[in-house]
Parts: C-alpha cells; structure tokens; sequence
C-alpha cells in the first residue's frame, strides 16, 4: 500500500516523486457455533484465523498478522454423546523486502464449560501465527498460542486435549510462547 504525491498534489518543497509506505495490518478473526440434541450425538467445529500481514516493499516493515480469538465458541449440549472442537490460528507476518518483518498474529483458545450427556470428547487448539521474512531486514517474531481447557463433566466418559503451538520464525528471530492448560 502506497500514498504517491504525483504531480499536481505536491507541496512547494517536494521535489520529484516522493511515497511512504505503511505496513498493512492483517483483520482479527472471531467465530461462533452452537449445537444442540436430545438423545443423539451433539458435534461442534469452530475454526478462526487472523489475516496474514501486508508485505513492506521501499524499506517499510511487514504488517503484523491479525489475531484470532475463541472463548467459549464451540457450545454443544446432548443427553446422549458430544464433540466440541475449536481451534484458533494467528495470521502470518508481512514480508518485508529490507527492513522488519510483521510479527506473527497471536491465537486464543478458551473452553471453560460444565457438559453433560454420556460421553463427552473437547479439543482445544492455539496456534500463533509464523514470523513474517525478509531478505536483508529482520525477521518477524512468531506470535503467541494460547489454548485453556476446563471442564466440568456430569456424565460418564471424558476426553479432553488442549495443544498450543507458538508461532514458527525465520533464522534470527524468537519463536512465539505456547501454553496449555
């Protein structure tokens, strides 16, 4: 993305062609999903992703990556089995051509329920975003994972699994955190 004074809109002291590049933030990302049955199996999905960070080009960094948030999405209420997955992944960093890479946008994923029914199966997935690269700058940090699972089971078989990953980088830059609880 560039702003270009052309001739015409130029101010007095401007000579030639001049541009300033801004790095281009990637959009944040949210999503919802609910389910509900009596007596059969109850199955929720619910996925976001952050958008990935616009590139620098004439020495500008590389936008950061979106975020993506879940907390408590994936709502699933059975008297017999259910399945809640929800899974959030940061955008990308931005390129940049000479200068700083975007970070990695950072993923948040929150299931804190009490369920019931006869069986019960959760999954729980961050995934921060992967540094952005460049060719002479410097590399973008890889965002932050983050995935929280608790939950309160009143029936009689749980399955829970809460994964973080942090996000992955170029050579010379630092790895996103990950934490699972």
């Amino acid at each position: 993305f560039f702003f270009q004074a052309e001739d015409g809109i130029r101010d007095v002291a401007v000579t030639g062609v001049q541009t300033c590049a801004l790095p281009i933030l990637g959009g944040s990302a949210s999503a919802t999903a609910q389910a509900v049955a009596t007596g059969a199996t109850a199955v929720v999905n619910v996925f976001a992703t952050g958008g990935s960070g616009g590139t620098g080009y004439a020495g500008a960094a590389g936008g950061r990556g979106g975020s993506a948030s879940l907390d408590n999405q994936a709502v699933a209420s059975s008297t017999g089995a259910s399945q809640r997955s929800q899974t959030a992944t940061g955008g990308a960093g931005g390129y940049s051509v000479s200068a700083q890479a975007g970070q990695g946008g950072d993923a948040l994923s929150r299931l804190q329920q009490t369920t019931g029914g006869s069986n019960a199966t959760v999954n729980v997935t961050a995934n921060g975003g992967a540094g952005g690269s460049t060719s002479t700058g410097t590399a973008g940090q890889g965002g932050a994972g983050t995935a929280d699972a608790r939950i309160t089971h009143q029936g009689s078989q749980l399955s829970l699994n809460s994964t973080a990953y942090g996000g992955s980088v170029s050579a010379g830059a630092t790895g996103g955190a990950a934490l699972a609880q």
